[in-house]
């Protein structure tokens, strides 16, 4: 009946420590299968109201955060020092 969210408080780090271990092109395709995720899941919470489906934006969301950061990293934009993870 109701499923247990499968975001803690170290979502975000365990994302950012898988982003920064996968090679550009994974990042890519991991970046747009999380954009379309996340768009899926808000489209399915507005339809059913289904809080699962905002675990699931959520959890796309911070994938798409950490994605971004890493790429910025390795192109010199950002100091990872100064990214908070």
């Amino acid at each position: 009946m109701f499923k247990k969210s499968r975001l803690t408080s170290k979502t975000p780090e365990k994302i950012a420590k898988r982003a920064r271990t996968l090679p550009d092109s994974d990042l890519t395709m991991w970046f747009d299968q999380a954009i379309s995720s996340t768009g899926r899941s808000v489209t399915a919470w507005l339809r059913t109201n289904d809080s699962s489906h905002i675990d699931e934006a959520l959890l796309g969301s911070y994938a798409v955060m950490a994605i971004v950061e890493e790429i910025a990293i390795r192109n010199g934009v950002l100091d990872r020092a100064n990214v908070n993870k």
